[in-house]
């Protein structure tokens, strides 16, 4: 009998949702709570893609960033509290790249149904309803080139 063809490694890994709640206990048990976002919210994923997860803290001195692999998932960290919420959602909708607000609005709770969730996701949706600024040419080709391929 021959073997089966392998499996791409997508297929062979946790669901992401799993991996984030692994993640919130092993990495940061302090966390109040977690936002899974990245291609596999929108059934975009391949065997490249990342887990993007919001952590939420109660209070922080300052947010970060980090990336490691968990699991076999690249995982990508933006850790915050509310304050630090508030200023990334203001600054990037000012500069037209809303990106942190769309991966907490998209993302699901990690762990489902914390009391906090709907009130981030509600700043979320303020700093993405509020009119963005319209951009100059000048302001256009510094910001909007930054995302292409």
């Amino acid at each position: 009998m021959p073997n089966a063809p392998p499996q791409p490694p997508l297929l062979k890994r946790r669901p992401p949702v799993e991996v984030a709640c692994d993640i919130l206990t092993d990495r940061y048990p302090d966390a109040m709570l977690a936002f899974v976002a990245g291609s596999f919210n929108r059934g975009e994923a391949t065997m490249f893609s990342d887990i993007d997860l919001v952590v939420i803290f109660q209070k922080l001195d300052n947010a970060w960033r980090e990336s490691f692999v968990f699991d076999d998932w690249p995982v990508e960290v933006f850790t915050h509290d509310s304050e630090t919420l508030r200023y990334f959602f203001r600054d990037d909708a000012r500069r037209g790249v809303p990106m942190l607000s769309a991966m907490v609005l998209e993302g699901p709770v990690v762990p489902a149904g914390h009391r906090m969730a709907n009130e981030i996701k509600g700043m979320a949706q303020q700093a993405l309803s509020d009119k963005a600024p319209q951009w100059d040419a000048e302001t256009f080709q510094e910001n909007g080139t930054r995302s292409r391929i």
